[in-house]
């Protein structure tokens, strides 16, 4: 598996919402925080997106 490590605006579009609101869902615990590569640079793993979704998909099927 390739994991690639995604900007804020990735996760938006993969999520298809804006991303304040990715903001919000990581404020409310509903999406996995990302983890800082340095003081201003933060990213999310490609797999920890993957597995948000597939949970989703799971608890609404």
């Amino acid at each position: 598996m390739d994991v690639r490590l995604l900007k804020d605006r990735e996760v938006a579009g993969i999520l298809g919402v804006s991303r304040g609101k990715i903001w919000a869902m990581v404020k409310t615990g509903d999406l996995p925080p990302p983890f800082k590569l340095s003081v201003a640079t933060t990213r999310w793993r490609s797999d920890t997106i993957e597995t948000f979704i597939n949970q989703r998909s799971q608890k609404h099927a």
